[in-house]
């Protein structure tokens, strides 16, 4: 997830013109090299994504169910990439080409409205694709015949629940929000639907969490199973498989706790004292959570290249 939301925060008026303050934010150089480490980090996404899925898709102990939702973990994190990198693409081409004209600089609401209820399904469905694999995991430990009769049962629903949960998620932020402001940009909550946002990362760092300790719980409880099947050849077999394909899952919940537990933690403050943030203060934490964010990015890569 990216954290140029936290530029965004007091940026939508009733004006289509922007104020001295968004105009600052938008000729400040911070702006400029922060944007153009996120486009690097997205870089570093697509490349680190064609190793994960060549390792996943290569991987034959990995369970058909488990590889799926991977790759749709995946394609919601690429997707969530791809728009928050046309929007960093924007507000550049705004810094370089736009700073003379004040008044066509914010975007209006209503326009914005479908983009950001997209990016919204495309966060929605990194959390939900976490989940879901936390339940095929449970379901592949606790139900014996799970591999032969209902793997691509369970693997459906959970894909269709992820797609239509995630999809209703951005409609569900900005019910009843009229959207007649204007906002510095599209991946800002709309001001309105603002008080929204705190709610919406406190439940994402609730469900991290709850996918965190269940995974732990359940390669607990796949690892004593296999000491007590130690000289059964064939169950010992398949609760390696399905030990391994936890500790994969674990491995990708623990990433995803961290980052959102510095990221909501960020956000959720920001949000307390958005009356007195300075732009200087708001440079300055952009800058702390990008390097978090590459460092997450990099450990990516390398589990993804092992």
């Amino acid at each position: 997830m990216n954290n140029s939301t936290f530029i965004q925060m007091n940026s939508s008026s009733s004006s289509s013109c922007a104020s001295s303050t968004e105009f600052e934010r938008l000729s400040s150089w911070h702006l400029v090299i922060c944007q153009t480490s996120y486009l690097i980090a997205i870089l570093i996404t697509f490349i680190s994504s064609y190793s994960a899925i060549e390792m996943v898709w290569c991987k034959s102990i990995f369970q058909k169910s488990t590889k799926f939702l991977i790759l749709l973990n995946l394609f919601y994190a690429n997707l969530h990439q791809v728009s928050y990198g046309i929007e960093a693409c924007q507000l550049l081409h705004k810094h370089f080409f736009m700073l003379d004209s004040p008044c066509r600089v914010l975007q209006y609401d209503l326009n914005c409205a479908p983009y950001f209820q997209f990016l919204i399904a495309e966060v929605s469905g990194m959390f939900l694709c976490q989940t879901g694999l936390v339940i095929e995991r449970a379901c592949a430990t606790f139900y014996k015949n799970f591999e032969k009769t209902t793997s691509t049962t369970v693997t459906v629903l959970i894909s269709l629940l992820v797609v239509v949960i995630s999809a209703c998620t951005g409609r569900l932020l900005l019910w009843d929000d009229p959207l007649t402001g204007y906002s510095f940009s599209c991946v800002s909550f709309p001001k309105p639907s603002f008080h929204r946002a705190h709610g919406f990362y406190i439940v994402c760092s609730l469900v991290t969490f709850f996918n965190l300790v269940t995974t732990i719980l359940i390669m607990r409880y796949n690892k004593k199973l296999e000491y007590a099947t130690r000289f059964k050849v064939g169950a010992r077999f398949r609760k390696r498989e399905a030990i391994e394909s936890t500790e994969t899952v674990c491995f990708l919940a623990l990433s995803q706790f961290v980052l959102m537990f510095f990221y909501c933690g960020a956000v959720i403050i920001l949000i307390s004292v958005k009356t007195t943030t300075t732009i200087v203060f708001s440079s300055w934490v952009i800058w702390v959570y990008n390097l978090i964010l590459q460092k997450i990015l990099s450990n990516f890569h390398h589990w993804g290249s092992c």
